[in-house]
């Protein structure tokens, strides 16, 4: 419907206009529809600029102003508009490129994810316990540490508390630099397609929700994916008019960031500005309906936090971050993080500090658990589905060999029914080990087709590691390159982020819960 819109319906929007603007007025028509023709010309041409600035800014530290290079795109939509109405050659390549608008209609619509779902078999759970499982977004394992290996205590207490009562996995990579691919590989158990199939059960039938549907009640709250079976949870899934409203609501701002130069367009929300969600909300909603029923149970949260907009203190008080005004809009760029050092740190130390704020959610998880009883008899499992960078000249998310070790690393904590399996295990785990291992201790056999492995079988030596990213590529190396690594940014982390006067200047707000 939002692609009919879009190809159909705006187009003949435009022509009625210019149907009543010639009919008020002899010579409006014809006026309105050149300035059209100017604006989507010069919406082309800054599209191509903006790619040739991008390019001068890396390889020649050159960088255009951005009025500059829309003047260069009003210029050239003249020169072709005043081709345009000289050439009878221009004029017909232009009707014939007309079929290209309801050709991209018919390509949208033919590759568009709308297939049903496969049939996933449901296993059978052997020895069915509670599972409850808390997905974080954003998390690197290095920003809970105080030293390789060795959880912050003092910084993130809840984290530590888990690592204690149950294990942790401080060797733990992620297979994707992305959520879209990061959260389905982890709950499937394998890598998927390198061409990345769509964040839901057409692309990845088999997964946690649909092999213990059946078995289970699943009570499943997902932002970002859309995994669990519609028959399990009809709630999941936004309304037609909703994701309609969703759609129109975006599309003007991303049509703008697609085209409007970098120092013209409203800052990143990377620090600072709205929130898109309440993760202070989303998890006393999902707390309400854990342990209000009996049987066997899979309580799922993927909480975005500490996820960017990173403007929180330890806490959950909102405030205002420094460093955001030095951040500039795209929609790729976005994520590119200049070589300024200082802005680099300033980053940094906001995402530490909502880090904190994560920790006090976590720390609510476990209370509520202990409180109704099933802490105890729940396998519980939490984990970072990727990690983020701040290493100045490398993308924050976007994986690269410069940030790999940084991207791979995530926390991975399982803590076993009755207190089976305690302290920290140093096998080289992977998300997509954290199906197997909840199969395993439930007590089901594992389905064909699995990549991951079962962490409580034996030690597994191999130490490689591949990131899939956003380009489709994989960026490979090793934990011992990784532990390296880590161990640098580490010392830099506590010297120069959490060491500074700026985290001292952070943590005397009133509230600041550090």
């Amino acid at each position: 419907m939002f692609a009919v819109a879009i190809i159909l319906v705006v187009p003949a929007l435009v022509l009625l206009a210019e149907l009543l603007a010639g009919r008020a007025r002899p010579g409006w028509g014809p006026a309105l529809h050149d300035g059209v023709r100017v604006a989507l010309l010069s919406a082309i041409a800054l599209q191509l600029l903006n790619k040739l600035d991008l390019g001068a800014r890396r390889y020649l530290g050159v960088d255009a102003p951005g009025w500059g290079l829309i003047f260069v795109a009003v210029v050239a939509a003249l020169g072709t508009l005043e081709l345009l109405r000289r050439s009878d050659g221009a004029r017909m390549f232009l009707r014939f490129l007309a079929v290209a608008a309801p050709g991209a209609l018919l390509v949208f619509l033919a590759s568009a994810p709308l297939s049903v779902a496969p049939e996933s078999p449901a296993v059978r759970a052997r020895q069915p316990v509670p599972i409850v499982m808390i997905v974080m977004d954003e998390l690197p394992t290095t920003s809970l540490l105080k030293a390789p290996g060795s959880l912050d205590a003092r910084r993130v207490p809840n984290f530590a508390r888990l690592a204690r009562e149950g294990t942790f996995y401080p060797n733990a990579t992620t297979v994707a630099d992305q959520t879209t691919v990061a959260v389905p590989a982890m709950l499937s158990g394998r890598r998927g397609p390198i061409d990345i199939a769509p964040p839901d059960t057409t692309g990845w039938p088999q997964n946690l929700f649909s092999l213990l549907d059946g078995e289970y009640r699943l009570d499943v709250r997902e932002p970002i994916t859309r995994l669990c079976p519609a028959e399990a949870c009809p709630d999941e899934g936004p309304s037609t008019p909703s994701a309609l409203g969703s759609l129109a609501y975006e599309t003007p701002r991303l049509a703008l960031l697609g085209v409007a130069p970098d120092d013209l367009t409203d800052r990143s929300p990377l620090i600072g500005g709205p929130d898109e969600h309440d993760p202070d909300g989303e998890v006393r909603d999902f707390l309400a309906d854990v342990g209000d029923e009996q049987g066997p149970t899979l309580d799922f949260l993927h909480v975005l936090t500490p996820h960017r907009p990173w403007r929180r203190l330890p806490s959950g008080r909102a405030y205002r971050a420094p460093g955001q005004d030095q951040v500039p809009e795209s929609v790729r760029e976005t994520l590119d993080l200049s070589r300024d050092r200082k802005l680099a740190l300033d980053l940094w130390r906001a995402h530490l500090l909502q880090v904190g704020y994560a920790d006090r959610l976590l720390g609510r998880v476990i209370e509520h658990l202990k409180r109704n009883g099933m802490y105890d008899r729940a396998l519980l499992v939490v984990a970072g589905d990727h990690g983020v960078s701040f290493r100045p000249g490398q993308p924050l998310r976007d994986v690269t060999p410069g940030n790999v070790a940084s991207i791979a690393s995530v926390p991975l904590f399982i803590k076993q029914p009755s207190g089976r399996g305690r302290g920290t295990d140093l096998a080289p785990a992977r998300t997509i080990d954290v199906l197997p291992t909840i199969l395993d201790v439930i007590g089901a056999q594992p389905p064909p087709g699995l990549e991951g492995r079962s962490l409580l079988d034996p030690l597994r030596t191999d130490g490689s590691v591949r990131v899939l990213s956003t380009q489709s590529a994989y960026v490979e190396t090793t934990l011992a390159e990784i532990r390296a690594e880590n161990a640098r940014w580490l010392e830099i982390q506590r010297r120069d982020v959490i060491g500074s006067d700026l985290w001292e200047q952070s943590c005397r707000l009133a509230d600041s819960g550090c």
